[in-house]
Protein backbone atom coordinates (compact mmCIF):
# COMPACT_ATOMS: atom_id res chain seq x y z
CA UNK A 1 0.00 0.00 0.00
CA UNK A 2 1.24 3.47 -0.89
CA UNK A 3 1.91 5.98 1.89
CA UNK A 4 -1.27 7.52 3.24
CA UNK A 5 0.03 10.10 5.69
CA UNK A 6 -2.67 12.78 5.66
CA UNK A 7 -0.31 15.58 6.75
CA UNK A 8 2.09 14.86 3.89
CA UNK A 9 -0.85 14.55 1.48
CA UNK A 10 -2.20 17.90 2.71
CA UNK A 11 1.14 19.67 2.31
CA UNK A 12 1.80 18.19 -1.13
CA UNK A 13 -1.72 19.13 -2.26
CA UNK A 14 -0.85 22.82 -2.11
CA UNK A 15 0.43 22.19 -5.63
CA UNK A 16 -2.60 20.86 -7.50
CA UNK A 17 -2.26 17.16 -8.26
CA UNK A 18 0.91 16.42 -6.29
CA UNK A 19 -1.04 15.02 -3.33
CA UNK A 20 -2.82 12.64 -5.68
CA UNK A 21 0.49 11.58 -7.21
CA UNK A 22 1.79 10.85 -3.71
CA UNK A 23 -1.22 8.60 -3.09
CA UNK A 24 -0.62 6.72 -6.34
CA UNK A 25 -3.58 8.26 -8.16
CA UNK A 26 -1.44 9.19 -11.14
CA UNK A 27 -4.15 9.89 -13.73
CA UNK A 28 -6.15 12.08 -11.35
CA UNK A 29 -2.98 13.86 -10.18
CA UNK A 30 -1.91 14.66 -13.72
CA UNK A 31 -5.39 15.99 -14.50
CA UNK A 32 -5.16 18.40 -11.56
CA UNK A 33 -1.58 19.40 -12.49
CA UNK A 34 -2.50 20.10 -16.11
CA UNK A 35 -5.66 21.95 -15.10
CA UNK A 36 -3.79 24.09 -12.57
CA UNK A 37 -0.97 25.00 -14.91
CA UNK A 38 -3.41 25.68 -17.78
CA UNK A 39 -5.26 28.12 -15.52
CA UNK A 40 -2.01 29.82 -14.52
CA UNK A 41 -1.03 30.24 -18.17
CA UNK A 42 -4.49 31.61 -19.06
CA UNK A 43 -4.64 34.21 -16.28
CA UNK A 44 -2.85 36.99 -18.26
CA UNK A 45 -5.23 36.92 -21.25
CA UNK A 46 -8.34 36.28 -19.10
CA UNK A 47 -7.78 37.92 -15.70
CA UNK A 48 -11.49 37.97 -14.85
CA UNK A 49 -12.04 34.20 -15.19
CA UNK A 50 -9.04 32.00 -14.57
CA UNK A 51 -8.00 33.13 -11.08
CA UNK A 52 -11.44 31.93 -9.96
CA UNK A 53 -11.12 28.66 -11.90
CA UNK A 54 -7.66 28.10 -10.41
CA UNK A 55 -9.05 28.62 -6.90
CA UNK A 56 -11.80 26.08 -7.56
CA UNK A 57 -9.30 23.52 -8.89
CA UNK A 58 -6.95 24.15 -5.96
CA UNK A 59 -9.59 23.79 -3.24
CA UNK A 60 -11.26 20.81 -4.88
CA UNK A 61 -7.91 19.07 -5.41
CA UNK A 62 -6.86 19.71 -1.82
CA UNK A 63 -9.99 18.27 -0.27
CA UNK A 64 -10.24 15.46 -2.83
CA UNK A 65 -6.70 14.33 -2.02
CA UNK A 66 -7.51 14.33 1.70
CA UNK A 67 -10.67 12.31 1.06
CA UNK A 68 -8.73 9.78 -1.01
CA UNK A 69 -6.05 9.54 1.69
CA UNK A 70 -8.78 8.75 4.22
CA UNK A 71 -10.17 6.03 1.97
CA UNK A 72 -6.73 4.56 1.46
CA UNK A 73 -6.04 4.53 5.18
CA UNK A 74 -9.46 3.72 6.66
CA UNK A 75 -10.54 0.98 4.25
CA UNK A 76 -7.05 -0.18 3.30
CA UNK A 77 -7.78 0.28 -0.38
CA UNK A 78 -5.07 0.66 -2.97
CA UNK A 79 -4.97 3.35 -5.66
CA UNK A 80 -6.46 1.07 -8.35
CA UNK A 81 -9.46 0.25 -6.17
CA UNK A 82 -10.09 3.95 -5.48
CA UNK A 83 -9.85 4.83 -9.17
CA UNK A 84 -12.35 2.06 -9.96
CA UNK A 85 -14.61 3.31 -7.16
CA UNK A 86 -14.67 6.84 -8.59
CA UNK A 87 -14.68 5.96 -12.28
CA UNK A 88 -18.38 6.73 -12.62
CA UNK A 89 -17.72 10.29 -11.38
CA UNK A 90 -15.14 10.98 -14.10
CA UNK A 91 -15.86 13.64 -16.70
CA UNK A 92 -16.58 11.90 -20.02
CA UNK A 93 -13.98 12.56 -22.75
CA UNK A 94 -16.72 14.10 -24.92
CA UNK A 95 -17.20 16.97 -22.43
CA UNK A 96 -13.45 17.44 -22.05
CA UNK A 97 -13.22 17.69 -25.85
CA UNK A 98 -16.11 20.16 -26.06
CA UNK A 99 -14.56 22.26 -23.28
CA UNK A 100 -11.19 22.25 -25.05
CA UNK A 101 -12.76 23.34 -28.33
CA UNK A 102 -14.68 26.15 -26.61
CA UNK A 103 -11.58 27.32 -24.75
CA UNK A 104 -9.59 27.29 -27.98
CA UNK A 105 -12.26 29.37 -29.71
CA UNK A 106 -12.24 31.88 -26.86
CA UNK A 107 -8.42 32.18 -26.90
CA UNK A 108 -8.40 32.51 -30.70
CA UNK A 109 -11.14 35.15 -30.63
CA UNK A 110 -9.15 37.10 -28.04
CA UNK A 111 -6.21 37.19 -30.44
CA UNK A 112 -8.24 37.95 -33.58
CA UNK A 113 -10.62 40.50 -32.05
CA UNK A 114 -8.69 42.45 -29.38
CA UNK A 115 -11.01 45.49 -29.53
CA UNK A 116 -14.04 43.35 -28.71
CA UNK A 117 -12.21 41.84 -25.74
CA UNK A 118 -11.05 45.23 -24.46
CA UNK A 119 -14.69 46.36 -24.59
CA UNK A 120 -15.83 43.17 -22.80
CA UNK A 121 -13.22 43.57 -20.06
CA UNK A 122 -14.32 47.06 -19.11
CA UNK A 123 -15.82 46.91 -15.63
CA UNK A 124 -19.36 47.97 -16.49
CA UNK A 125 -19.60 45.69 -19.52
CA UNK A 126 -18.23 42.64 -17.71
CA UNK A 127 -20.69 43.25 -14.86
CA UNK A 128 -23.56 43.40 -17.33
CA UNK A 129 -22.39 40.20 -19.01
CA UNK A 130 -22.03 38.46 -15.64
CA UNK A 131 -25.56 39.54 -14.70
CA UNK A 132 -26.89 38.20 -18.01
CA UNK A 133 -25.11 34.87 -17.49
CA UNK A 134 -26.56 34.57 -13.97
CA UNK A 135 -30.06 35.43 -15.24
CA UNK A 136 -29.69 32.92 -18.08
CA UNK A 137 -28.56 30.21 -15.67
CA UNK A 138 -31.52 30.98 -13.41
CA UNK A 139 -33.96 30.76 -16.33
CA UNK A 140 -32.41 27.46 -17.40
CA UNK A 141 -32.74 26.04 -13.87
CA UNK A 142 -36.38 27.19 -13.57
CA UNK A 143 -37.24 25.74 -16.99
CA UNK A 144 -35.74 22.38 -15.98
CA UNK A 145 -37.83 22.40 -12.81
CA UNK A 146 -41.04 23.47 -14.59
CA UNK A 147 -40.46 20.87 -17.32
CA UNK A 148 -40.44 18.03 -14.77
CA UNK A 149 -43.97 18.79 -13.54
Amino acid sequence: MVGTNKIITFLLSFIPGVGHLYLGLNKRGLQFLIGGFACISLIPPFPMVFPFVLAVIWFYGLFDALQKATLLHQYRLDADQIQTLYKENAIPPLWIGIGSIMLGIVVLSRILFPKVWSWLLQEQNSSILLALVIIGFGIWQVSKHVGKK
